[in-house]
Parts: C-alpha cells; structure tokens; sequence
C-alpha cells in the first residue's frame, strides 16, 4: 500500500512516520510498533509530497519506506511484531515443513 502525503509547514527538517498495529483509526487504541525518521533538506516550502509505502511479506515482518519526492531521499525500516497471536521460529519452520509435505489431488 502507498500513499503521499504532503508537509504542512515550511522549513520542516525531519519527517516522521509511526507504524502502527490495529484497526481502530483513533491513534489512542493502536499499537506503535516502529517509527522512521528522514531528514530532509532545509528551505523547503509546506506542501512537498512524502510517499510512504507499506509492503508486509511472510515472514511477519512490515516493510515501510518513506521517501521525500522533491529530494529523493528516502529510509526504509523493517519491522517485526513480537505481540499476541505471532508465531514463533520454530513453529513457523514446523508449520513450513507440514505444508511442504502434504499432496492435493
């Protein structure tokens, strides 16, 4: 998932974004689970566009990269949620090698 979202002041130096589990879209009831800090460069005017992009792969683990699209830097961070519900290494090697084992017809 992508979005772009643009600075709301000038001069700002330092963007940041929160990555967050839950489904509730009050910030108070979701769980921050990382945070991706990108400088950018002074002198800039409010309203330059930032994309952010989620990816989550298979391994439990959320991608994001942040990029300022005026000066093309950007940072990418990767996260892995240790909360409720994860499996562990172990459990996920076994579950792997059950499913690589069954057959269907």
């Amino acid at each position: 998932m992508s979005q772009v979202y643009t600075t709301s002041e000038a001069n700002e130096r330092v963007i940041e974004v929160d990555i967050t589990q839950g489904e509730d879209s009050d910030p108070r009831f979701v769980d921050v689970i990382g945070r991706i800090t990108l400088e950018v460069p002074p002198d800039r005017v409010a309203g330059c566009e930032i994309a952010v992009t989620y990816s989550y792969d298979e391994n439990q683990r959320v991608r994001a990269l942040v990029m300022d699209k005026q000066s093309g830097r950007s940072q990418e961070v990767a996260v892995t949620y240790k909360g409720a519900g994860i499996l562990s290494e172990e459990e996920l090697l076994k579950r792997g090698s059950m499913l690589r084992q069954l057959r269907i017809e």
